[in-house]
């Protein structure tokens, strides 16, 4: 065996033994996937990966790659593949969204200029608008950006939040201090409860919480089922995304995908 391909399969067993040595949940090791990559965004419904280098995204699953750049734009803020045929590219510094169609070509550019805002996040929601957390009046809008109107979700905030994650129909956000807070598309608002502190994390689809802390993966099922180490190793965790019941770790040049139960 060449030893370069022997060193690569033991950095993996180890990095695998470290995953499923730490946890009860049940984990299943699928694959590992070489990318080069600054950031990474994460995995869609229909199982592509998302990530960047030098500004310019790039999707991927096996032998199909697709690739989009805007370089006059600068850089890329955030990417939302909640709809794998419309994907949301924000360039927070030019205050434009782009929407990409599955092969990553350009279907509309919006610039939220038009609409008087300067957002701090923007992503997908329902019926043609997008959720966009405004600067200048530290309040939540949907943007109809069709029909050009735009709705006022919620009184300004009080507080800054540190994550914020959205679906269709509702923009959740965590506190300074903590505190969930869920809006959906009428303005009604859910909060209350706490999360632990984190470096990253996400909901998943029962609203569990992933969460890293130096460069450990707990979930998290609410105080009263507590955390559990999902992972521990001494390669570093620079991201991490689940949907579909598939875990992926980031470590900086692989992708490790497993398959874990329903969280």
């Amino acid at each position: 065996m060449y030893p370069i391909l022997k060193q690569h399969i033991i950095s993996a067993l180890l990095f695998i033994s470290a995953l499923t040595m730490a946890q009860s949940t049940n984990v299943v090791f699928i694959d590992s996937v070489e990318i080069e990559a600054e950031l990474y965004y994460g995995k869609d419904a229909l199982g592509y990966d998302y990530f960047s280098k030098n500004n310019v995204l790039y999707k991927l699953k096996k032998s199909e790659k697709w690739e989009y750049k805007n370089l006059p734009l600068g850089k890329i803020h955030s990417v939302d593949f909640i709809n794998p045929l419309k994907i949301l590219v924000f360039y927070k510094d030019f205050n434009t969204a782009v929407l990409l169609d599955n092969q990553l070509s350009e279907i509309s550019k919006i610039t939220l200029n038009d609409w008087n805002i300067v957002a701090q996040t923007c992503s997908i929601a329902s019926q043609n608008r997008l959720w966009v957390y405004d600067n200048l009046t530290n309040q939540l809008i949907l943007v109809d950006y069709l029909n050009k109107k735009n709705t006022l979700i919620n009184q300004p905030f009080k507080n800054t939040f540190k994550y914020y994650k959205s679906d269709y129909n509702n923009w959740i956000c965590v506190s300074e201090r903590n505190t969930v807070l869920i809006y959906d598309n009428y303005g009604k608002v859910t909060s209350g409860y706490s999360v632990p502190e984190f470096d990253k994390m996400m909901f998943t689809q029962n609203l569990n919480i992933l969460f890293s802390l130096n460069d450990n993966l707990y979930l998290y099922k609410g105080e009263k089922l507590g955390k559990e180490l999902i992972f521990s190793s001494d390669k570093p965790l620079k991201d991490f995304h689940y949907t579909n019941e598939t875990l992926t770790i980031f470590t900086g040049n692989t992708l490790y995908n497993y398959k874990i139960n329903s969280l």
